[in-house]
């Protein structure tokens, strides 16, 4: 009832979404019970609210035509018909910037969660869990055991091994796309495929790939592509190059 409610409202009197106000059918979602907590939650609150979304406007689309075909509408078309264009138009743009803020909403909530489960497989890898988080004690090593050890301990180097020969591929693949000279040790700080930050190994010199600050895309997005839209140049954790150059 209370998500009907809000979107009869947001029907009856759509308001233009900016970037604080995005979250705006989070909010209302929460209430009503439908929120949970974590970058899982966020994201199902954010595809339900792209669903109700797209309801308000199939919902608009029949009031508008069920309003047009009244008896008698005929009667008043000359004088009404340019306003009930214009309105329209105004309230189908109002919800396709609702559509797009809630896409990008998604996109950026969908690659923190990529990025926290890297983290945590990085972590599992380099034998951060806890001992015994399954429950019960730590168990003695038992020496009959030693050659299961063993195995996995070879297993795990295999994969060591195939993770290192993909790092170096990568990072030599890079390395001619920045035109690196092992003489002079120059290179260029940008790849010309628009990669950047941690989407991409290191520089020769440990820092991250940049972006050109003189071309179309100066700034490095969170995702990491460099471009020249808000989402690259303007989020919390975005890098505009042309800034960093000035500083």
């Amino acid at each position: 009832e209370h998500v009907a409610s809000a979107l009869q409202e947001g029907v009856r009197n759509p308001v233009p979404w900016s970037g604080e106000s995005s979250w705006l059918w989070m909010v209302v979602l929460r209430r009503a019970g439908l929120g949970s907590p974590g970058p899982l939650g966020q994201v199902l609150v954010l595809a339900t609210a792209l669903s109700l979304t797209l309801l308000a406007i199939t919902w608009n689309a029949l009031l508008a035509c069920r309003n047009a075909c009244q008896p008698g509408a005929s009667l008043h078309s000359d004088g009404l018909e340019q306003p009930n264009v214009i309105q329209q138009n105004v309230v189908l743009r109002n919800m396709t910037q609702r559509i797009q803020t809630a896409e990008q909403a998604l996109l950026r909530l969908l690659a923190t969660a990529r990025h926290a489960a890297n983290q945590g497989a990085k972590v599992a890898e380099g034998g951060g869990a806890p001992a015994g988080a399954g429950g019960g004690g730590a168990a003695e090593p038992d020496p009959a055991g030693r050659t299961d050890g063993i195995g996995g301990g070879e297993g795990g180097g295999a994969a060591s091994d195939d993770n290192e020969a993909e790092r170096t591929s990568e990072e030599e693949e890079q390395r001619a796309m920045i035109k690196y000279d092992r003489n002079t040790k120059k290179f260029l700080r940008f790849r010309p495929d628009f990669q950047c930050g941690s989407r991409v190994p290191l520089l020769p010199d440990e820092e991250p790939v940049e972006c050109n600050p003189d071309s179309d895309t100066p700034c490095c997005s969170a995702l990491g592509w460099c471009g020249k839209t808000k989402l690259h140049c303007k989020c919390p954790t975005c890098i505009d190059y042309r800034q960093e150059r000035r500083g």
